[in-house]
C-alpha cells in the first residue's frame, strides 16, 4: 500500500501542486503532450462542426438541383438573412437559372401555340377556297387566285419563322452601315410611292463601320422601314438618322408620323406574332414577325433595339457596336 501510495503521489504530485498553487501554467510547461492533446481536441470539434455545416448546405443545393433536373422549376433555395457567402451566391444563381428557364419554356410554349394558330388560319382559308372552286360556278378563277394569295402568305410566314429562329454564328464581315441603310431605304421608297410617302436620310459624310452579317442586317432595317410605311399616313414623311451615340456605339433611328403604339404594348411589340389592337387586321398588321426578327438580328450583332412614342409619331432605334481596329 505504501509503495502504491508513493507512486500515485509521485505521478499526481505536480497536478495537485499546480491546482493548489492555482497556477496551471506549470502543468502546460512540464507536459507539452497535454497541450497538443487539448489543441487536437478543440480543432477536431471545430472541424467536425464546420464540415457538418458545409456538407449540410451542399446537400440542400444538391436536392434543389435534382428537383430542377427533374423539371420542377418551382424549386427554390431559401434566401439567407444573417450571413452570405459563396454557397449562398451559388444558391441565388440556381434560383435565377430556374426562373429564367421557366420563362423561356413558357415563351417557347406561347410561340408554338402562336405558330399553330397563325399557320392554321391560311390553311383553313385555302381549304374553303378549294371547296368553293370545286363548285360548277363561274367564280372558280377568283377562288384559285385566293388560294394563290394564301399560299404566298403561308410561304412568307414560314420564311419569317425560319429567319426569326436562325443563328448567324460568328460575325466576321466589316460592313459600311451607311451603305446598308441607303440600300434598304432605296428599296423601301418603291413601296412608299403608293402612299406618296417621302423618305429622308440624315447621316454624317464619314461612314460608320460595324461587324455584321450584311444580308441579315439589311433585312432587319428593311423590316423597320416596311413597318413604318405600313403605319404612316398618306403623304407622310419617314426620317432616318444615323449618328454615333458614343465612341463605340452607333445608332439608327427611324421616325414616322403614324399613330404610335399604346404605352402598355411598347415592351411587347418585339415579341413574335404580337400585333397591337388597332393593327390586328392582317392586311395592315402583317404576321407580327417583322419586329421579332429585327430584335433577334440586332441582339445577335451585339446591339439592342428600342421603340418609343414621340410627339407626332413613332420611333424605332437600333444601337450597334462600332468596328474598332
Amino acid at each position: 500500500r505504501f509503495a502504491t501510495y508513493s507512486l500515485i503521489r509521485r505521478d499526481l504530485g505536480p497536478f495537485v501542486a499546480a491546482i493548489k498553487i492555482g497556477n496551471s501554467d506549470k502543468l502546460w510547461r512540464k507536459n507539452p503532450a497535454n497541450r497538443f492533446f487539448i489543441a487536437v481536441l478543440i480543432s477536431g470539434v471545430l472541424c467536425f462542426f464546420l464540415t457538418w455545416l458545409f456538407t449540410r448546405r451542399l446537400s440542400s443545393l444538391r436536392r434543389i438541383s435534382d428537383r430542377l433536373a427533374q423539371g420542377d422549376l418551382d424549386a427554390k433555395i431559401k434566401p439567407v438573412t444573417y450571413f452570405y457567402d459563396e454557397l449562398d451566391a451559388l444558391g441565388g444563381d440556381l434560383n435565377s437559372m430556374a426562373t429564367k428557364l421557366k420563362e423561356r419554356i413558357a415563351s417557347q410554349r406561347r410561340f408554338l401555340a402562336d405558330v399553330s394558330h397563325e399557320l392554321r388560319s391560311p390553311l383553313a382559308r385555302i381549304q374553303i377556297a378549294l371547296t368553293l372552286a370545286e363548285n360548277p360556278t363561274g367564280e372558280g378563277l377568283d377562288h384559285l387566285a385566293r388560294i394563290r394569295l394564301e399560299a404566298e402568305r403561308l410561304d412568307e410566314m414560314i420564311g419569317q419563322l425560319i429567319a426569326s429562329q436562325r443563328d448567324i454564328g460568328r460575325l466576321q464581315e466589316k460592313t459600311n452601315l451607311n451603305q446598308v441603310v441607303e440600300a434598304s431605304l432605296i428599296e423601301a421608297e418603291i413601296e412608299a410611292e403608293d402612299k406618296e410617302i417621302s423618305m429622308l436620310l440624315l447621316a454624317a459624310e464619314e461612314p460608320y463601320f460595324v461587324i455584321s452579317d450584311r444580308s441579315l442586317l439589311h433585312g432587319a432595317i428593311e423590316n423597320i422601314f416596311r413597318n413604318a410605311i405600313t403605319h404612316s399616313p398618306r403623304k407622310g414623311i419617314i426620317k432616318v438618322e444615323i449618328q454615333s451615340v458614343s465612341e463605340d456605339i452607333v445608332s439608327i433611328s427611324i421616325f414616322d408620323h403614324g399613330s404610335g403604339v399604346p404605352e402598355a404594348d411598347l415592351d411587347r411589340i418585339f415579341d413574335p406574332f404580337f400585333r397591337v389592337e388597332h393593327a390586328r387586321d392582317r392586311d395592315t398588321g402583317g404576321t407580327g414577325l417583322g419586329l421579332a426578327i429585327v430584335k433577334r438580328t440586332v441582339e445577335q450583332h451585339g446591339g439592342n433595339v428600342t421603340a418609343k412614342n414621340i410627339e407626332k409619331g413613332f420611333c424605332v432605334q437600333i444601337e450597334l457596336p462600332l468596328f474598332s481596329n
